[in-house]
């Protein structure tokens, strides 16, 4: 089998989202936003996201739920810079699984990492079954 990198051409491509709505498909260049670094640890009762976005306060980024993803994006127009960083459009994408519990997400931002914490669904944490 013949592998090939891509040119720089082919890399500006536009992906399709197919959406948990069939009839919501939404095209994305993927070459004007990037995808910022990112972390996850598994915790006892959940797991814990961490993502670089340096420079960014919390009114400047949008958390939201779509179907089973997680999505994360900028609300800049274009680039911009401060005396420190330069700010670029981000977009990163978490798929969740069938035992997070949507409704126990929550974020924080401090020194420029969102640090995002995903509970566990009750019902799908270990349990011990004692035997009478």
């Amino acid at each position: 089998m013949n592998c090939k990198s891509a040119s720089s051409k082919d890399r500006s491509f536009k992906k399709i989202d197919f959406s948990p709505n069939p009839n919501k498909y939404k095209t994305m260049n993927t070459k004007m936003k990037r995808t910022p670094h990112s972390t996850v640890s598994k915790m006892e009762n959940g797991y814990n996201i961490e993502v670089a976005i340096p420079g960014y306060s919390k009114e400047e980024i949008s958390m939201n739920i779509d179907g089973n993803f997680l999505i994360l994006e900028d609300h800049l127009s274009g680039e911009q810079s401060t005396s420190s960083t330069l700010k670029t459009p981000f977009l990163k994408r978490f798929k969740l699984g069938e035992i997070i519990d949507k409704e126990q997400i929550s974020a924080s931002l401090k020194d420029g990492i969102l640090t995002i914490e995903l509970k566990i669904k009750e019902a799908a944490l270990p349990r011990t079954i004692e035997i009478a």
